[in-house]
C-alpha cells in the first residue's frame, strides 16, 4: 500500500466559519474546553453539518451547480474555452477546472477530518455526556463521515459496480483519524467494507433517536433524548435534516450498490423501505400525495420525502442570479436553463403525458421568463417572485426516500424479479400522483423497464447532484441530454489533487 498525502486543516476548524469559537478574545476554544460540556459536543457536530454547506461542497457544487452541468442537465451560455465550457466538454485535466475539484476534496476531507476530532472526543470524554447522547453523537458523526467519504469516491474513483476487478484497486484513502500522520493507501474492498461497517455502527447507535420507526421499549433515560430540542427537533429543524436511523439505513442501500454487491444491496433497500413506510405511518415523513404543502408557493423541495438534507441558510447568496439570463448586459454563462425538449423528454408533459399528473412536473418545472424554448427547475429556488418568500426554504436534500425503492426496483430487475421490479416502480408513480394509465405494464421488456428506473431517477433527483453519479455508476457512454459519446472510464473519473499526485506519490 502506499501513504497518499491528506490535505486538511491542521488548526482545529470545525465551523468553516472564522469567529464561530471566537467566545475567549482573539483566539478560539481550546478542544479541551469544547468538549468539557454537552454544549461543546452539541457545538462541534452542529459544525461538522455546517462544513457541509460550502459552495465546495452540498451548498453548491456537490448538489445543485458542477455536477448537475457536468451531467448536462443545464444547456450552458458559456464561450468555448471557458469554465463551464470545459466542464460540460470533462477536460478535467484543463488549468481553470482543476482547482475546483481539488476544493471539493479539500472540503470533504476537512469535514471528515473535524467528525474524526469529534470521534476522538466522545471516547476520551465520554464522562460528560450520557451514554443516550453518546450513541447518538457517535451514530450521526460516522453517517457523516461516511456520507463524505463516499462520495469522494463517488466523484473520483472507479466504478465497482459495473467492474469487479477494480475493488482490488487502491481507492482514496478512509482517514478513521485525526491526525497529521500520512493516511495509506487501501483496495475499494477493504474501504467499502470500513465504510459499511461504520453504517451498521451508525444504525445500531441510533436506535435511541426519536426517528427509530419501530416498536422499541424505552426507560426512564429515554427522556434525556426525547426532551431535548437538539435530538427531538422543532417544526423548522426536524430530524430530517440530520442524520436520523432512517436515512442512515437509506444511505447503507446506496454504499453496498455503488460497491456493486446486489445481493447485500436488495437487503438493505428492502429494509431501508420497511424502515420508511414505519417513520411514515408515524408522522416523520410524509410521501408526495399525502403532502398538502407541496405547491409552487409552499413547498418546492417536497420536504417530506427528504430523509435526510441540510439548511443552507446561505443558499439564496449561492443561488444568486441563477435563475437570470442577463447579468449586467451580458449573458449569464451560468444560467440554470434546461431545454424543453429534454424536460419533455424527463417528465413527458407533452399532450396528455403523465407529467400532467406528476407532481414533481407540476411544481418544479415552469416556463423559462423570455426564451420558449427553455424552462427551469425551481425545486431549490429560496423565493417566489410573487410572495417574496417560500416555506422550507434553505433545504438541500441529501438522502431522499425514493432512492430506496428505486435501488430495490433495480436490484429485482437484477435478480430476475420483474414483476416485483414494476410493482415497485408503479408504486412510486403512486405516490406522485400519476395516473393509473401510465403505470408500467406486467409484460414489459426488462430493457424498457430499465429505462424507466433511469428516467424516474432523473425526475426525482434533477438538480441535486446525483444523476452524474448514476450516469457513472451505470457506466453509460452518452448522457441522456447530450448524445455525444465518450470512453467511461477516463470521463468518469475526475483526477485526483495534483498534490496528492506529487507529494502523496499517489499513481
Amino acid at each position: 500500500m502506499k501513504k497518499v498525502l491528506i490535505l486538511i486543516l491542521t488548526c482545529f476548524a470545525f465551523f468553516a466559519c472564522d469567529d464561530y469559537l471566537d467566545v475567549k478574545p482573539k483566539s478560539r476554544i481550546e478542544a479541551s474546553d469544547l468538549f468539557s460540556t454537552v454544549d461543546g459536543f452539541q457545538d462541534a457536530l452542529t459544525g461538522c453539518y455546517l462544513n457541509m454547506t460550502t459552495p465546495q461542497t452540498y451548498g453548491k457544487d456537490l448538489s445543485w451547480k458542477l455536477l448537475e452541468f457536468m451531467g448536462h442537465t443545464y444547456s450552458a451560455t458559456s464561450s468555448s474555452g471557458t469554465e463551464y465550457d470545459l466542464i460540460q466538454k470533462f477536460e478535467w485535466d484543463n488549468s481553470i477546472i482543476r482547482p475546483i475539484f481539488e476544493d471539493i476534496w479539500l472540503g470533504q476531507y476537512n469535514t471528515i477530518a473535524n467528525v474524526n476530532k469529534l470521534l476522538s472526543a466522545l471516547d476520551e470524554n465520554k464522562s460528560v455526556i450520557s451514554e443516550e447522547e453518546y450513541q447518538m453523537f457517535k451514530g450521526e458523526a460516522l453517517a457523516i463521515r461516511a456520507y463524505c467519504y463516499l462520495d469522494i469516491l463517488r466523484l473520483f474513483g472507479h466504478n465497482t459496480f459495473k467492474n469487479q476487478d477494480n475493488l482490488q484497486n487502491l481507492a482514496a484513502p478512509f482517514v478513521e483519524k485525526y491526525s497529521k500522520e500520512l493516511t495509506q493507501q487501501d483496495t475499494y474492498e477493504n474501504v467499502y467494507e470500513i465504510l459499511i461497517s461504520d453504517l451498521d455502527d451508525a444504525i445500531e447507535y441510533l436506535k435511541y433517536d426519536s426517528y427509530y420507526p419501530f416498536e422499541i421499549e424505552r426507560d426512564e433515560s429515554y427522556k434525556v433524548i426525547s426532551n431535548n430540542v437538539f435530538w427531538s427537533g422543532t417544526s423548522s429543524f426536524s430530524r430530517k435534516m440530520r442524520f436520523n436511523y432512517v436515512a442512515v439505513c437509506a444511505l447503507k442501500a446506496r454504499a453496498l450498490m455503488w460497491k456493486g454487491d446486489v445481493a447485500e444491496a436488495n437487503t438493505a433497500a428492502q429494509f431501508a423501505i420497511k424502515a420508511i413506510e414505519a417513520a411514515e405511518t408515524n408522522g416523520f415523513f410524509q410521501f408526495s400525495k399525502n403532502n398538502s404543502y407541496l405547491s409552487k408557493t409552499d413547498d418546492l423541495t417536497n420536504v417530506g420525502e427528504i430523509l435526510c438534507g441540510l439548511h443552507i441558510q446561505s443558499l439564496e447568496t449561492y443561488m444568486e442570479n441563477a435563475y437570470e439570463t442577463h447579468i449586467n448586459g451580458t449573458w449569464n454563462p451560468v444560467e440554470l436553463r434546461i431545454s424543453n425538449d429534454v424536460i419533455n423528454e424527463i417528465y413527458d408533459i407533452t399532450g396528455s403525458g403523465e407529467g400532467l399528473s406528476d407532481v414533481r412536473a407540476i411544481n418544479q418545472i415552469i416556463d423559462h421568463p423570455s426564451e420558449d424554448d427553455f424552462s427551469y427547475c425551481i425545486k431549490l429556488r429560496t423565493y417566489d417572485r410573487d410572495r417574496d418568500y417560500l416555506h422550507y426554504d434553505n433545504r438541500v436534500p441529501l438522502v431522499r426516500l425514493a432512492e430506496s425503492y428505486l435501488i430495490y426496483a433495480e436490484c429485482q430487475l437484477l435478480i430476475g424479479e420483474k414483476a416485483e421490479a414494476i410493482k415497485t416502480m408503479n408504486f412510486l408513480k403512486e405516490i406522485k400522483k400519476i395516473q393509473p394509465d401510465f403505470y408500467l405494464e406486467d409484460d414489459l421488456e426488462i430493457e424498457k423497464v430499465d429505462e424507466a428506473i433511469i428516467k424516474e431517477y432523473r425526475k426525482e433527483f434533477i438538480q441535486e447532484g446525483q444523476l452524474w453519479y448514476l450516469y457513472k455508476r451505470r457506466y453509460l457512454n452518452k448522457l441522456p441530454n447530450s448524445g455525444v459519446e465518450f470512453d467511461p472510464e477516463s470521463t468518469y473519473v475526475i483526477p485526483y489533487p495534483q498534490s496528492e499526485i506529487e507529494i502523496g506519490k499517489r499513481k
